[in-house]
């Protein structure tokens, strides 16, 4: 990948990041309803919300370009996430700032996502290591912005939601790395977003936990699968 273009898209991703946090009223069925969230509670779902699709629709992307299956299984995971994120649109009366809504694959609200989207699916394109890179990158992101999400609020139905989307790009995060070790044995794991210790722990621990408790301890700042709904 150009060095200047993929240092490019790692400002932007820490910029984003960084940008995300510094600035609710349904109810399941039967059930009470949730507490209020404020309003940066409610800017960070929607931005977790469409950071889903940005994972889903750059996998959805790659698998189309390289017919492996690391992207469409972690697209598809990444589709159930977007829809726990919409779940919570539910939950807490924010459907219609949904940012998500009936966007097409690779077309987004956010302007940083877009625009993160934009490099990916060419830089994507110019080789499987090249795209699996960019997998590890989305991952770092998602895991440093969900992370700061959980620190951020104490509603338990997004700590729920949160924690299960964290797990899940722990992952993400394993998988991508593994199997750039595959395609080149000398491949080593140098971390964008993350501390190195930090990133180097997911990776070599399949038991890292994803829970509030745990990730309080990582200094946390405070990503159309066919067939599938929005």
């Amino acid at each position: 990948m150009n060095k200047i273009k993929y240092a490019l898209i790692v400002i932007l991703a820490a910029l984003l990041c960084g940008n995300l946090y510094g600035a609710g009223r349904g109810s399941a069925p039967g059930g009470p309803p949730p507490a209020e969230i404020g309003a940066e509670e409610e800017t960070t779902l929607l931005l977790i919300r469409e950071e889903e699709k940005l994972a889903r629709d750059t996998y959805l992307t790659f698998f189309g370009y390289w017919d492996d299956k690391i992207f469409r299984n972690i697209a598809h995971s990444e589709q159930l996430h977007m829809n726990a994120m919409g779940q919570m649109l539910i939950t807490y009366d924010l459907v219609d700032q949904d940012p998500v809504g009936d966007n097409p694959v690779g077309e987004f609200t956010n302007l940083d996502f877009q625009a993160m989207y934009d490099v990916f699916a060419v830089q994507g394109h110019g080789s499987l290591y090249e795209a699996l890179l960019i997998g590890v990158l989305i991952e770092e992101l998602d895991i440093s912005d969900l992370r700061a999400a959980i620190a951020q609020t104490e509603s338990r139905p997004l700590l729920n939601a949160y924690t299960m989307l964290l797990a899940g790009a722990y992952f993400h995060l394993r998988s991508f790395v593994a199997h750039l070790m595959i395609l080149d044995p000398d491949y080593e794991y140098v971390a964008q977003l993350l501390p190195q210790d930090d990133a180097n722990s997911i990776v070599g621990n399949y038991d890292t936990p994803a829970t509030p408790r745990a990730i309080s301890g990582h200094g946390a700042r405070s990503k159309q699968y066919k067939g599938a709904r929005n």
